[in-house]
């Protein structure tokens, strides 16, 4: 199938001609065969987004912990998570740190000098949600998408991360380009062939984008970014964060493959939502039409208790895929660690799989996954 027209026109920029050679290199990695790679071709140099397990620039990071928003005496455990996250990384990419200017010192401490230091004010840690979506076109130019980080409809707690699209935009001199829609990136789950898993308890959260169909958010996906399928979760519109996230329950690690998590217990409520959302992914198909395979992770059967928690996010799928390297979390079940770990060192063979103890990070929801936020490069 061509691209779309509007799509053609909205993503045409002023560039130098593309080597084809390398051109093609990359499109076909990005999974545009056929006529719908000579459209492109012959058209536009589509901004695409690229999946976490492509080529990295760098990591952002943002030492952002907040004592309204996580227990006093949980923060410097917090904080200690962030820079075992930071350390880990920086062995692999450069590291960047968003810091309070008041912080800064605190921060130098912390990290010493495996970040670079970026001060601007914030209110919390999630940048997977409040940075925006860094897109690429076959030459590398980088575009950031704003999709309008509103604080999960408590805008009020984040009158300083709603603007950090903004902000990482000019500092990364690159154009942005506003969505006129809603969405969490951490819902936002793609192959970077043209496929997306969504779930709905995070699109639709709380009346937003209720004015859009599935359809036209589609449309706007395939707009801004590329993607050209869209396969639907359900997830937990009642659930906590962590549980209304796409990160929680699927993700891509190639393309046609997907890790899905499974709660094993049928007396948690979770077992029959892990299960729908498993019968779903068993008959989708990709965007070119390939049927998923599917890794099923087990869900701990316990965790360690001192920072146990309603909110605590036990899932294996808070992962992060960085250059050279796969950052898991281990939570002391060491037969469901150890099958995580299996899995995924499966997937990247040639990465090397970190384990970490992100217990204080996990009782608030939080993941590596969602403290993290790859900037892309070819």
């Amino acid at each position: 199938m061509g691209l779309n027209a509007g799509l053609r026109k909205t993503l045409r920029v002023k560039v130098n001609t593309l080597n084809r050679r390398r051109f093609l290199q990359v499109s076909l990695a990005y999974g545009l065969t056929g006529p719908h790679l000579a459209a492109v071709a012959a058209d536009a140099k589509p901004f695409l987004l690229p999946p976490e397990y492509a080529k990295h620039h760098s990591t952002w990071m943002a030492h952002g912990v907040n004592v309204r928003f996580w227990p006093k005496k949980f923060l410097p455990a917090i904080r200690k998570n962030l820079v075992l996250i930071a350390k880990t990384i920086a062995k692999y990419e450069p590291v960047s740190l968003l810091v309070r200017p008041r912080e800064l010192e605190q921060a130098k401490n912390l990290y010493a000098a495996i970040v670079n230091y970026v001060e601007r004010p914030l209110d919390n840690l999630w940048i997977r949600d409040s940075a925006p979506s860094l897109v690429l076109n076959a030459e590398g130019q980088l575009r950031a998408v704003n999709l309008h980080f509103q604080g999960w409809s408590d805008p009020k707690d984040y009158t300083r991360d709603t603007r950090l699209a903004n902000f990482m935009a000019k500092h990364l001199q690159t154009e942005l380009i506003n969505a006129d829609f809603e969405l969490d990136s951490s819902t936002l789950e793609v192959d970077g062939a043209g496929t997306a898993i969504l779930t709905e308890s995070s699109v639709y959260y709380r009346g937003r984008n209720k004015q859009l169909t599935k359809l036209q958010i589609e449309l706007r996906l395939k707009r801004l970014m590329g993607i050209k399928k869209v396969i639907w979760l359900p997830g937990n519109p009642n659930g906590n964060l962590a549980e209304r996230r796409t990160d929680y329950y699927a993700r891509f690690v190639q393309v046609g493959k997907v890790l899905v998590s499974h709660e094993p217990n049928p007396e948690f409520k979770e077992h029959a939502l892990t299960l729908h959302h498993q019968a779903i992914l068993q008959q989708a198909t990709d965007a070119q039409g390939r049927r998923l395979e599917l890794i099923v992770l087990n869900k701990p059967k316990g965790v360690r208790v001192e920072y146990i928690s309603p909110e605590f996010a036990s899932s294996y799928l808070g992962f992060y895929v960085c250059n050279s390297a796969v950052l898991m979390q281990e939570f002391g079940d060491v037969l469901t660690d150890n099958a995580a770990r299996r899995a995924l060192q499966a997937v990247y063979p040639e990465r090397s799989i970190e384990l970490l103890n992100m217990d204080a990070l996990a009782s608030g929801g939080a993941s590596i996954h969602s403290v993290t936020r790859q900037q892309p490069s070819l």
